[in-house]
């Protein structure tokens, strides 16, 4: 009897294994709809609940311990590190963000209507390279990314 169980449960855990390691990263490589359930229902959701916070908490929490307070430098790259190695966030990223950064040098604007901001990631990118009088308006839909970006 014990010795059903046990083998029960370590086959139990090699088809999990197998699953978690092998078949669905298979799957949600050719598939981007599976991608899409993979990441943003399974991945998401068993994160929030084991971590008891949702993703762009667990982004503030990291900008919170690894930037500089008034250093937006600090702030791009803590949530470029954070994006790289701990969780994609929906964000422009360091690639685009440095194009990003050579239309708002290039055009160096007196205002800038940003509409929705998610982290504040672009907010931060475009603030600092803006001149000292220039006003920059972000407006975001929702409460719970608007009190992240703040």
């Amino acid at each position: 009897m014990w010795l059903t169980l046990i083998y029960s449960c370590i086959s139990g855990a090699a088809l999990l294994y197998a699953l978690y390691r092998w078949v669905i990263p298979t799957a949600v490589q050719y598939h981007g709809g599976l991608a899409l359930i993979w990441h943003d229902v399974i991945v998401e959701r068993m994160l929030d609940t084991l971590t008891q916070s949702t993703r762009p908490q667990r982004l503030l929490n990291a900008v919170q311990k690894n930037a500089t307070r008034g250093d937006p430098r600090s702030v791009v790259k803590a949530i470029d590190d954070f994006c790289r190695h701990k969780e994609w966030a929906m964000n422009v990223g360091d690639e685009k963000g440095c194009i990003l950064d050579s239309v708002v040098s290039e055009i160096n604007p007196a205002a800038v209507l940003e509409l929705g901001t998610y982290c504040g990631y672009s907010t931060v990118r475009i603030a600092r390279l803006l001149p000292p009088h220039a006003k920059l308006i972000t407006l975001e839909f929702n409460p719970d990314f608007a009190a992240i970006a703040q």
